[in-house]
């Protein structure tokens, strides 16, 4: 049987869920922002990556060249993934006839979340279009934040939207996500590609065969060397809207399977956070206070008196960074076999072809499990059937 880590970690949150997706190729006919902006934003650092890489192939020489020569090619990279998604087998338009792409920008099939919008990182010409949107749609609010605000909150009520509401709604978050890809992608040009001394390989293509002749694959992101380093570790690259814990190394089932293939314990992440520390900047305008004049800068969401006058501070703005984190750490061997031990269990598991459903998980993140409506009144309404495998 060959088996990833993503169908293994599909089997253990619920073995039904595991049964239809895989086996009986059952997809969800929604496209989720989350793995489309990974998708090509993985795309774009790997491009950025080429600078550091050791014995590069001539395909990688000539895009590395075409990046010396022109700064934008990364962000101009994203863009294009990003916004023309290759469709699922079988997806068909309102007339009947095979999709070629999925223009995530508006299309319905595409579904974004509050968290993929936020206004600030807008730009002038961004909101020039969805005022254009907005006008042609013939919406009585005009102002492109403001609305978008009122169809998150009908979607919070639980009120389906519109077409015309949906592709607003679309469009906003995906031109928020593409302004943030472009602030992350200059975070790990600035400053994380600098910690990084050699990358020795890209995507390499993971292959382990158990002795049962059960086959793990899977692709690492990079294999290289941090600076400070003389030796290299398999990295796995991941963009999060949440810090990663401190052992998320060592325990993780992913670079486990990896550093074993790469016959090494190390092992570590580079965490993009998606999210971005807020700062809350306070001033003081009290005219008898040493401060006043100047307007000194007070950080910090609970101060609220000045420290000199005692005067009651004014919030003056707020600011939002984005950050990075690189956990590093060793994977034992004692770790791995447990690891390994596990999954060949799992595999056992899955051969046996019992496929129970666990209700437990039906809601995981917070999120809807996709089958859930199909598990109990066997509706396929947001499901597309791609077919068993000849």
């Amino acid at each position: 049987m060959q088996v990833s880590h993503s169908k293994i970690e599909t089997f253990k949150l619920c073995p039904k869920k595991y049964d239809l997706r895989y086996n009986h190729r059952i997809v969800p006919k929604k496209y989720f922002s989350a793995l489309m902006f990974g998708i090509a934003i993985d795309d774009a650092i790997n491009l950025i990556l080429l600078q550091k890489l050791v014995n590069p192939t001539e395909k990688q020489k000539t895009r590395l060249a075409k990046l010396k020569r022109d700064k934008e090619y990364p962000y101009r990279l994203f863009d294009n993934v990003f916004a023309f998604q290759k469709p699922f087998e079988n997806t068909l338009n309102d007339t009947g006839t095979k999709v070629d792409s999925i223009d995530v920008r508006k299309d319905w099939r595409c579904e974004y979340f509050p968290s993929d919008f936020d206004g600030d990182l807008l730009e002038a010409e961004d909101l020039k279009v969805l005022k254009k949107y907005i006008k042609s749609a013939g919406y009585a609010e005009k102002d492109p934040i403001t609305l978008w605000n009122l169809l998150n909150n009908e979607i919070k009520s639980k009120k389906k939207l519109d077409l015309i509401g949906k592709e607003f709604y679309n469009y906003c978050c995906f031109l928020s996500l593409r302004r943030k890809a472009r602030v992350l992608l200059d975070l790990f040009t600035n400053e994380v590609l600098p910690k990084i001394k050699e990358v020795h390989s890209l995507q390499e293509r993971v292959s382990l065969v158990n002795e049962d002749g059960d086959t793990l694959i899977g692709f690492i992101d990079i294999t290289g060397i941090l600076e400070g380093e003389d030796f290299v570790r398999v990295i796995d690259i991941k963009t999060s809207g949440a810090r990663y814990a401190l052992n998320s190394v060592k325990e993780s089932q992913q670079l486990g399977i990896y550093t074993e293939y790469k016959n090494t314990d190390k092992g570590a992440y580079i965490v993009l956070l998606k999210k971005p520390k807020i700062t809350e900047i306070y001033k003081c305008f009290s005219d008898d206070c040493i401060n006043g004049d100047v307007g000194d800068e007070f950080k910090g969401k609970r101060r609220k008196k000045c420290p000199e006058c005692k005067e009651e501070l004014f919030l003056d703005r707020i600011e939002k960074d984005y950050e990075y984190q690189i956990v590093v750490d060793e994977i034992s061997d004692e770790t791995k076999d447990l690891l390994f031990d596990e999954i060949s269990d799992i595999v056992e598991e899955m051969e046996s072809e019992v496929y129970e459903e666990d209700r437990g998980n039906c809601f995981h993140f917070g999120k809807k499990c996709d089958y859930y409506d199909l598990c109990r009144t066997g509706s396929m309404e947001d499901l597309l059937n791609k077919g068993k495998r000849k």
